[in-house]
């Protein structure tokens, strides 16, 4: 998978960064001259501009990298949005972007966090772990931060970590009748292009989830809530065939870059 790199720090932008959506409108005009306009909700450009500071040699020479091997703004690769939610469908544990465990049952339209009702209790009817997960097409090796809102009445406990191939990595967090936003940090342990987030309970165990969010750094940010589409972005160009960077001083290198990522469902 060719991937934008991800940083020392466990991020893949700095903060100022730029994010501009740009969205396409279509017209149709019949034969007698009536025109009809809407807008496409299937279709974005996104826009990134990304200053970096700081960079060590390694963190440059992996951008310089990634360049060659796309030929500038020729080919695509997946960038993962320092700024948004991962995940699709963060709120709806029912969506086909997420799946359960044959002895795993969810219950939506339960009250959430926020006042609304668009929590989830997620029960597990089965004699050994069972849970619900979301696979993305993004690097395992990458440090993420997978987080979700959850309470219980009974006080479950559940387990939120990742998962690639036969690796998995988590922690168990306890839950009470009082919502908590539990998180787990850290990576999968193995190489690979794709990666399962999970939310997992123990046998009889009963939980109410919602908000979940996956970010490929160290820390959980504001929640971000999702719809169909999440914030990995694999038809993603350099919006330049020239790469330049200043050294600011022995050893950290700067560079301002500027990425397009167009989103189609």
């Amino acid at each position: 998978m060719l991937v934008f790199p991800q940083l020392r720090e466990g991020a893949a932008g700095q903060f100022p960064l730029e994010k501009v959506v740009r969205r396409r409108a279509v017209t149709h005009e019949s034969p007698e001259g009536f025109r009809s306009s809407y807008r496409d909700g299937d279709f974005a450009e996104i826009e990134w501009e990304l200053p970096l500071r700081g960079l060590t040699g390694e963190e440059w020479g992996a951008i310089e990298t990634l360049f060659r091997s796309v030929r500038g703004r020729l080919k695509t690769f997946t960038f993962l949005d320092p700024l948004g939610n991962l995940l699709s469908s963060s709120e709806d544990f029912a969506s086909a972007y997420w799946t359960r465990d044959p002895l795993s049952q969810v219950t939506a339209g339960l009250s959430d966090a926020i006042g609304g009702t668009a929590a989830s209790r997620i029960t597990n009817t089965g004699q050994a772990a069972q849970g619900i997960r979301q696979r993305l097409a993004a690097p395992a090796a990458f440090h993420y931060c997978f987080s979700l809102f959850a309470r219980s009445d009974g006080g479950s406990r559940v387990w939120i970590g990742c998962r690639s191939g036969t690796a998995e990595n988590g922690r168990w967090m306890e839950t009470s009748s009082v919502w908590r936003r539990c998180y787990w940090s850290g990576r999968a342990g193995v190489s690979g292009d794709e990666v399962d987030f999970e939310a997992r309970l123990d046998p009889g165990g009963s939980v109410v989830i919602w908000g979940a969010q996956v970010e490929a750094q160290a820390e959980p940010s504001a929640y971000q809530r999702t719809a169909d589409r999440g914030g990995v972005y694999s038809q993603t160009r350099f919006a330049s065939d020239s790469l330049s960077m200043r050294s600011a001083r022995a050893g950290e290198h700067e560079a301002r870059l500027r990425l397009i990522s167009v989103s189609e469902r």
